[in-house]
């Protein structure tokens, strides 16, 4: 069954601020995202919401996975549009895996 994460409208203009966002967002990663990145041995940690922009930093075996950078971060934000909050949610990363360099 899928939730709604609902939000408060704010006052002005009837338009959803960065902190209503935020509280959104911690919400949905509480409720779906966490529990299979922990299942894993990873979490992730919601730093920053500007706009379309959600900053987040990955923990524990998440921050070496390969798949932090790929196909974990598209799922995120797919989860983030999907829900409502935020239609085009742009994830970024501070700390997602980097291959070493070569050469």
């Amino acid at each position: 069954m899928r939730k709604k994460f609902l939000r408060k409208k704010s006052r002005r203009k009837n338009k959803v601020n960065d902190v209503e966002n935020y509280e959104a967002i911690e919400e949905l990663f509480d409720e779906s995202i966490r529990p299979a990145l922990m299942s894993d041995g990873g979490n992730i940690e919601l730093d920053l919401v500007k706009g379309n922009e959600v900053v987040v930093s990955f923990q524990g075996a998440c921050g070496s996975c390969p798949s932090s950078a790929g196909g974990t971060l598209r799922g995120i934000e797919q989860a983030i549009r999907r829900s409502g909050i935020l239609k085009e949610a742009i994830v970024i990363p501070t700390n997602a895996y980097q291959p070493p360099a070569i050469g």
